[in-house]
């Protein structure tokens, strides 16, 4: 039997996501993977957070008008359909990213759930 620290410990290893509320876009939980790639060394530094810390500041009010949007009507699906998507590191750089969103309800709580690629190895062929 696999038990909730053992498949979120195998998903962290797996793979760059992170949990956030949906309502209010508070960072629930992180990958240690996502932490790194956005340039986060300290562990959970960004749990507590407003999602919108990892978006380029230029897309902050949109995005937050996005997330409003997307609970209205929650859904599994690739973010930006058409778009190129960039996340904001801590450095407040920018770089490519995939993002796939997956709703949850986590605890009672309805979540979203963020798959993060980082496309800069293949910045020379998008």
């Amino acid at each position: 039997m696999i038990f909730r620290s053992d498949v979120l410990d195998i998903l962290d290893k797996a793979s760059s996501f992170l949990v956030c509320d949906m309502k209010t876009g508070e960072i629930l939980y992180v990958s240690r993977s996502l932490e790194i790639m956005f340039g986060y060394m300290t562990t959970n530094e960004l749990v507590g957070k407003d999602v919108d810390i990892l978006v380029p500041v230029d897309k902050q009010k949109g995005h937050k008008d996005l997330r409003a949007e997307y609970a209205k009507n929650p859904s599994i699906r690739p973010m930006g359909k058409g778009a190129m998507l960039e996340g904001r590191r801590r450095d407040g750089s920018n770089f490519p990213v995939a993002i796939n969103i997956v709703p949850a309800v986590i605890t009672g709580i309805p979540c979203t759930i963020a798959i993060v690629v980082d496309l800069t190895p293949y910045k020379s062929i998008i």
